[in-house]
C-alpha cells in the first residue's frame, strides 16, 4: 500500500464531463446551472474591478485532478450561497489552462491549482496580488466568506447589516426596511456565524429583516426574553406591527406545517423554517422556482482513431508545450531552487527526449539561453518570451496542443496528465536505450536516479496541481531505496503507474471510454503474466523497452497529408521508417520542389481534356466574331 497513492492525483478527473462553452473553450462549470460567474481575461476587469460586491474566485485548470475533485465543493458552495450573490458576493471561476487567460493568471501570480482568492468590493487592482485574500481550499469556505465580509469597511449601502443588534427596543429592527413585515432576531454565541449566514441567505429579500446578537452585545434582550444561554442559538420572530411595541415570540418548528429533516444542521433548519413561514404568510409572494433547460451536448469523439497501444509524438510535443508555456510560465519569479530544478529538467529533456531534429534544436537553444542568464533568475514573463522567440524552420516547438493517444472522450479526461505519464516513461526508457548503445554501458558514470530526480523536481516546483505535487513528494520520499540497478527507474515508474490505475479503476473520475487497466494487459503481453494475475517482472521490463522504444514512436501527423487513421496496427519497423521518410521529404524544401514538379506533370495529364475544350471555345469565338464583323460590313455597304 506504500506506493498505492503515488501519482494518483495525476489521474483525477471531474465527476461530470467538462463543459464546452460557446467559444469552444473547456470549463468545469456552467454559469446558469452552477450559479458560478465565469471569468476570463476579457471580462475580469469590467466585472470585478470596482464592483459593489465582493468576489470569491477560484483560479483552476480543467485538467487538474485536484481542481476536478474540488469542483463539486465549489458548485456546492455556489448553490448554498446563491442568495448571497445578488447583493453581497459572487462566486466565480477562471480557467488558467485556457491560453486566453494565461496573462491574467500570471498577473495574479497563480502558481498552483486550485488557488482561491477573495476580492473586496470597490477593489483597485493596481497590485492584484495584494488587493485580495488567499484562502485555503481545505477550510470551511462559508466561514471564511463570513469572516472576510465581516472585516469590510466601509460597508456598501446595498449590503445587509452584519453588526450585532445592540438596541433594547424591537422597533429599531425595521429602521432600514420599514416595509418588511417580519423580523428575525438570532441570539447566538459570539463565535457562531449562523446568524450572519442567515442574514446573507435572505439578503435578496425585502419583505423581512434578519439581525443577530450575542450575550456580550445585548444582554438586556437576552434577559428580557429569558433565553437560556446553554440552548443557543435561539431565533425570535418579531412582527412589524403598528407602534413601538412589537409582537414577538420564539420561532419554532410548530409555526410551519412542513416536516423538517432532523439530520439538518441548525442553520439549514432555520433557513427552511423561515422560507416556509414566509410562504404561508405571504401567498402572493411565493418564490418562483427557476428551472434552466440544459442542452446536453455531448462531445463526440474525434473521427480519427488512435491506438491505445502506441506512443505518439503528438502527445509528447503537446505535453512539452503545456510544460514550457503554461506550467513553468505560471511562476512569477524562477530563482533559487526553482531555477536549478528548471535547468536540470531542460538538461534532462535535451539528453533523453527522443524528439525530431527541429524540437531538439529548440531544446538546445533554450538550454543555452537558460544557462547564459546574467543573474541566476528569470521572471515568468521573461521565460514565456524565451520559449517563443527565435522559432524558425530549423528550431521550434509547436505552440498548439492536440492529443492523439491521450485524447479523452471529453476535454477533462486524459489529456495533459496522460501526456506527462507518457513523457516520464519515455524518458526513463530512452536513458536506458542510450546507455545500452555505448561500448561500455552502465559504468560508474551511469546514474539511474538522474531522470527520476528531474521529474520529481519538476513536479515539486512547476506542476500546478498543488495537491498532486504535495502528494507526489510525500509518496516518493524514499525513491532512492528503489533505484539501485540500471533498470529500476523504468520498473519503479511502471509499478507506481499500475497501482494508481488499480486505485482508480472503478472510480467515477475515470474516462468511461478508456477504462484503467493493469498495463500491459494480457492480450498485449501474454508472457508478462505467470498464468495468474501476477506479473513476470523480466518480461514486463522487456515489453516496456519495446513499447516506449524511441524508434517506434509514431511521428507527428501532418494535416495536409489527409491521413485519417494513425493506428498503424500491423506495420513493421520498415513500414514506419518509410512513412517517416515520406513525411520528412514533404517537409523538405528541396523535395517539395520535386513533388511540385511531379504534381504538375500528373495534373497536366489529367487536365488535357479541359485544355482542348478551352482552345476549342476560344477559336470558335474568334471565328464567330470575324464572321459577324464581315456580315455587318456587307450590310452597311448594301444600305449605302
Amino acid at each position: 500500500m506504500f506506493l498505492g497513492h503515488i501519482f494518483v492525483f495525476l489521474y483525477l478527473r471531474t465527476t461530470l464531463a467538462v463543459n464546452q462553452l460557446s467559444d469552444g473553450s473547456p470549463s468545469l462549470y456552467l454559469p446558469t446551472t452552477d450559479n458560478i460567474e465565469l471569468l476570463n481575461s476579457q471580462n475580469i476587469k469590467s466585472l470585478v474591478y470596482g464592483s459593489k460586491k465582493a468576489w470569491f474566485v477560484e483560479f483552476y485548470s480543467h485538467w487538474c485532478g485536484a481542481c476536478q475533485r474540488f469542483a463539486a465543493h465549489w458548485k456546492d458552495l455556489a448553490k448554498k450561497t446563491k442568495p448571497w450573490h445578488s447583493k453581497v458576493i459572487n462566486i466565480a471561476a477562471i480557467n488558467c489552462a485556457d491560453p486566453k487567460n494565461d496573462k491574467i493568471c500570471m498577473e495574479f501570480n497563480i502558481e498552483y491549482y486550485p488557488t482561491l482568492r477573495m476580492f473586496p468590493p470597490n477593489a483597485d487592482f493596481q497590485n492584484p496580488e495584494h488587493d485580495s485574500k488567499l484562502v485555503n481550499n481545505r477550510d470551511d469556505l462559508e466561514s471564511r466568506i463570513v469572516e472576510f465580509l465581516d472585516q469590510i469597511n466601509p460597508v456598501p449601502s446595498e449590503w445587509p447589516i452584519f453588526k450585532d443588534y445592540t438596541s433594547k427596543r424591537l422597533d429599531t429592527l425595521f429602521l432600514d426596511n420599514k416595509n418588511a413585515k417580519h423580523g428575525f432576531l438570532v441570539f447566538e454565541d459570539k463565535s457562531s456565524i449562523m446568524g450572519k449566514q442567515l442574514i446573507l441567505d435572505f439578503s435578496d429579500r425585502t419583505d423581512l429583516v434578519i439581525r443577530r446578537t450575542t450575550i456580550e452585545s445585548n444582554s438586556y434582550l437576552m434577559e428580557k426574553f429569558k433565553i437560556n444561554q446553554r440552548k443557543l442559538p435561539v431565533v425570535y420572530l418579531i412582527f412589524n406591527s403598528k407602534g413601538s411595541v412589537k409582537k414577538h415570540w420564539e420561532f419554532k418548528e410548530n409555526l410551519v406545517e412542513k416536516q423538517i429533516d432532523a439530520g439538518l444542521d441548525k442553520r439549514m433548519k432555520y433557513k427552511i423554517l423561515i422560507e416556509e413561514f414566509k410562504k404561508n404568510k405571504n401567498q402572493n409572494e411565493e418564490l418562483a422556482l427557476e428551472e434552466e433547460s440544459i442542452k446536453n451536448d455531448e462531445n463526440s469523439l474525434d473521427k480519427n482513431i488512435y491506438s491505445q497501444y502506441k506512443v505518439y509524438m503528438q502527445d509528447l510535443e503537446s505535453g512539452l508545450n503545456m510544460i514550457m508555456r503554461f506550467e513553468v510560465a505560471r511562476t512569477k519569479l524562477i530563482a533559487g531552487e526553482k531555477i536549478d530544478a528548471l535547468k536540470k529538467w531542460i538538461k534532462t529533456l535535451l539528453k533523453y527526449f527522443p524528439g525530431r531534429k527541429e524540437v531538439m534544436n529548440y531544446l538546445t537553444n533554450l538550454n543555452i539561453k537558460l544557462n547564459s542568464l546574467k543573474s541566476n533568475e528569470i521572471t515568468g514573463d521573461q521565460w514565456i518570451q524565451m520559449t517563443k522567440q527565435d522559432q524558425n524552420n530549423e528550431s521550434f516547438l509547436p505552440e498548439n496542443t492536440e492529443w492523439a493517444h491521450c485524447k479523452g472522450s471529453s476535454p477533462n479526461y486524459r489529456g495533459f496528465p496522460c501526456s506527462l505519464w507518457t513523457l516520464f516513461h519515455t524518458l526513463t526508457v530512452h536513458q536506458y536505450e542510450l546507455e545500452l548503445s555505448k561500448s561500455q554501458p552502465f559504468d560508474q558514470n551511469f546514474d539511474v536516479t538522474e531522470v527520476f530526480e528531474a521529474i520529481r523536481l519538476f513536479i515539486k516546483y512547476f506542476f500546478r496541481c498543488s495537491e498532486c505535487s504535495e502528494n507526489f513528494q510525500k509518496r516518493t520520499l524514499d525513491y532512492l531505496d528503489h533505484l539501485k540497478q540500471p533498470r529500476d527507474a523504468i520498473l519503479y515508474l511502471w509499478k507506481c503507474h499500475n497501482m494508481a490505475n488499480k486505485h482508480l479503476a472503478e472510480d467515477i473520475t475515470a474516462d468511461p471510454m478508456y477504462p484503467k487497466i493493469q498495463f500491459p494487459a494480457k492480450n498485449q503481453c501474454e508472457k508478462c503474466y505467470n498464468g495468474t494475475d501476477e506479473f513476470v517482472t523480466d518480461e514486463v521490463f522487456q515489453y516496456l523497452l519495446t513499447f516506449y522504444d524511441s524508434k517506434k514512436i509514431l511521428p507527428i501527423r501532418i494535416k495536409s497529408d489527409n491521413i485519417v487513421d494513425l493506428d498503424f496496427n500491423g506495420l513493421d519497423e520498415n513500414d514506419l521508417k518509410r512513412y517517416r521518410d515520406s513525411i520528412s521529404k514533404k517537409n523538405s524544401l528541396k523535395d517539395l520542389k520535386i513533388d511540385d514538379e511531379i504534381y504538375l506533370k500528373t495534373d497536366s495529364s489529367s487536365k488535357m481534356p479541359l485544355i482542348f475544350f478551352i482552345l476549342f471555345v476560344t477559336f470558335g469565338s474568334c471565328y464567330l466574331y470575324s464572321s459577324l464583323k464581315k456580315t455587318n460590313y456587307k450590310l452597311q455597304k448594301h444600305i449605302v
